[in-house]
């Protein structure tokens, strides 16, 4: 915003330093030497005393400019006519000698915000204003965006739009001359939409841009109805209809269990490819469909009418078969997972609630045993790891290895060097060699596996850097989801946890800045904490402090807890609460031990 400084001959007021170096547009001028100033968003006006001729000056200099925000500093000797050419100039505040001036820049900061909202209201309408997607140009500069244009981009603030979407709508075009053009946009974990950008021009050098959602690519591409709202209406319909009908109502669902995998690991437009590819076969292959719907981004459900059991599981096995042979003829193999579904009997709601289930993978027992119900099959029992490292070998795909050192990561990339009938040799890095050999395991990521997968070492030679490895499996969960770094205390350190005024004694087990994993004694108490809020107070290592350590108190949640096959110990993770992170002990001891850890691999790699 620009802001400008107007003095009579003398300016004194201590405010004003500090305002022209907060608003980095601004000027300040003499107006005893000016007959015309700039137009300006905003006016600082320092009087030191107001006669007849200073007030007649000041009315002249602002006699075009009726919409900016004007403030007066009060002088320390004032008089009825500094009253009256305020009043006369509409200013908006009076700024007090005494007034924090920190307090004085906020004023102006909100009253700007809340004068720019009423102009563009003025120009667009408040309906408009409220609920289109629209950003607001000034002098060529992005100057708002809607609120509803940052809820459907995702972004919570003006900076976080420029960073993540402006630069994909490329609007150059339409600030010198008004248009429309078609954009594809990708947004944070999805795939990339259609959107139209209008420009229009407004009065004082002010564009709004119009941005509204085409089909997407998928849509368009697919004939795909990607719109949950719009299956349920449609499905709402169809219900409606098999009841005044008597027609059977069946559903093939198709799950991609391994999608966030592929969504970490591939760029978007070659995950959407592949996605597109994935479902315009399996669209080809149907028979009788009713409606193909995206229930979620990678969850898939099929409607058919008239079809009886038989007929239905025939179908669902007919396309697990062919999905199945042509995923084994992909690079990258999402792990589809199909169940059918008879929705004769059941309402809106049940028929809702039974695939949201199906979705998050948490069927109950009697859904589970149903005869409704029915789970045609799972990618993984087809395709082993064996077949899926022959493919990692024949597309020389990217491999990298996974060990845990004392809870700090080490993942590295590799490449497979050879490959036989039940091992595979592969070249690693000389860190990752040292915790391979003491693991006598490794974990092999890649995007084109449907799990990690766990190999034993069969031989390694850390001189040459290369590993023989055996004995393959997947691996159901991801070893390293955990998001921060993590590390294991040097020596055995108690925690003790509270929770509901019990407390639970136990040791360290690792911990980053916004996790702790616990070791303690089971006890029936466990059972009650997932998801609970606990304290946890431990002492951590701090040479500065009198007795060698520090005593910490954290606030976390419990989020699993994982008890032994014998039910004698258990293992408690906690996430430790958001402020919990700016404890400048617990990072430094973190990051401390990180160093000695990577210093003792170090150490242990040149020995060899």
């Amino acid at each position: 915003m620009s802001l400008c400084h107007l003095y009579y001959k003398h300016t004194t007021s201590h405010h004003v330093k500090a305002i022209l170096e907060y608003f980095k547009s601004s000027v300040s001028i003499d107006i005893s030497v000016r007959n015309e100033i700039d137009t300006c968003e905003i006016y600082i006006i320092e009087l030191e005393e107001v006669d007849k001729d200073i007030s007649l000056k000041v009315k002249e200099l602002f006699k075009q400019k009726l919409h900016s925000l004007i403030y007066f500093i009060v002088p320390q000797k004032h008089n009825l006519m500094f009253f009256q050419l305020s009043y006369l100039l509409n200013a908006k505040n009076l700024i007090l000698q005494n007034m924090n001036t920190e307090k004085a820049i906020e004023r102006i900061i909100e009253d700007q915000k809340i004068s720019t909202e009423e102009t563009l209201q003025q120009l667009v309408g408040k309906a408009d204003f409220a609920t289109l997607s629209f950003m607001i140009y000034k002098n060529m500069s992005l100057e708002q965006v809607s609120g509803k244009l940052l809820k459907d981009f995702r972004c919570e603030t003006l900076e976080s739009f420029q960073n993540t979407i402006l630069n994909q709508l490329d609007v150059q075009g339409l600030l010198s001359k008004d248009g429309e053009i078609e954009r594809a946009i990708s947004i944070k974990n999805g795939f990339p939409k259609k959107y139209s950008v209008t420009s229009v021009s407004l009065m004082n050098d002010m564009k709004i841009m119009y941005v509204d959602e085409l089909s997407s690519l998928k849509e368009s591409t697919l004939d795909l109805i990607s719109s949950r709202i719009a299956f349920v209406e449609l499905l709402k319909e169809k219900l409606l209809q098999k009841d005044i009908a008597n027609n059977g109502f069946d559903a093939i669902t198709i799950n991609i269990q391994n999608f966030e995998k592929l969504q970490n690991e591939l760029a978007v437009l070659p995950l959407e490819e592949l996605l597109i590819d994935l479902l315009g076969f399996i669209k080809s292959i149907l028979e009788k469909k009713v409606v193909f719907a995206e229930i979620a981004i990678n969850f898939y459900v099929i409607l058919f009418e008239e079809m009886n059991e038989d007929e239905i599981n025939n179908l669902a096995n007919n396309i697990n078969a062919q999905i199945i042979n042509y995923i084994s003829s992909q690079m990258y193999k999402p792990l589809i997972d199909i169940y059918t579904l008879n929705l004769n009997s059941l309402d809106l709601s049940e028929i809702l609630s039974t695939l949201n289930h199906i979705m998050k993978v948490d069927l109950s027992q009697e859904e589970q045993n149903s005869i409704k119900i029915k789970h045609i099959s799972k990618l993984e029992s087809i395709i082993d790891e064996q077949s899926l490292l022959e493919d990692a070998f024949k597309y020389s795909s990217e491999i990298k290895l996974l060990n845990i050192y004392h809870g700090l990561v080490i993942n590295t990339p590799s490449k497979i060097l050879s490959i036989a009938k039940n091992t595979i040799t592969i070249r690693f890095e000389a860190l990752q060699g040292v915790v391979i050999n003491l693991d006598q395991k490794t974990i092999l990521q890649s995007a084109v596996f449907l799990h990690d997968i766990e190999a034993k070492v069969k031989k390694i030679d850390l001189t040459r850097r290369i590993v023989m490895l055996e004995k393959f499996k997947f691996l159901d969960t991801n070893i390293n989801a955990r998001r921060y770094s993590r590390v294991t205390t040097v020596n055995k350190t108690p925690i003790s946890l509270f929770v509901s005024g019990v407390s639970l004694n136990g040791y360290i087990v690792d911990l980053s800045i916004k996790s702790i994993a616990i070791y303690a004694k089971y006890v029936p108490l466990v059972d009650t904490m997932q998801n609970e809020n606990v304290s946890l107070t431990f002492n951590i290592p701090n040479p500065k402090a009198e007795l060698g350590f520090s005593r910490l108190n954290v606030e976390g949640t419990v989020i699993a807890v994982i008890i032994d096959s014998n039910q004698d110990t258990c293992k408690i993770i906690c996430d430790i609460e958001e402020y919990n992170t700016h404890d400048s002990l617990l990072i430094q001891y973190i990051y401390d031990r990180q160093k000695e850890l990577i210093l003792e691999l170090k150490k242990s790699a040149q020995l060899h």
